[in-house]
């Protein structure tokens, strides 16, 4: 089926690396496994705009458009 893939936008998640606290500011690294993380050996992705809540969502912003 088809997939969608987000290249620019904002989204509030919970799929960050365990023991990871990002707070707003902080570079988003996408993990092969598919989480997030503020690992720098990982690919760049966009910007934690929140640090994780109770729940452990973090809002983050997606921008992952080449500059052209």
């Amino acid at each position: 089926g088809k997939v969608l893939l987000l290249r620019r936008g904002t989204v509030v998640t919970n799929v960050i690396e365990a023991g990871k606290s990002p707070t707003a500011g902080n570079i988003a690294y996408y993990k092969s496994n598919g989480e997030l993380t503020t690992d720098v050996d990982s690919q760049p992705i966009g910007v934690f705009l929140s640090s994780k809540d109770a729940d452990g969502y973090a809002k983050v912003e997606i921008n992952i458009i080449p500059n052209v």
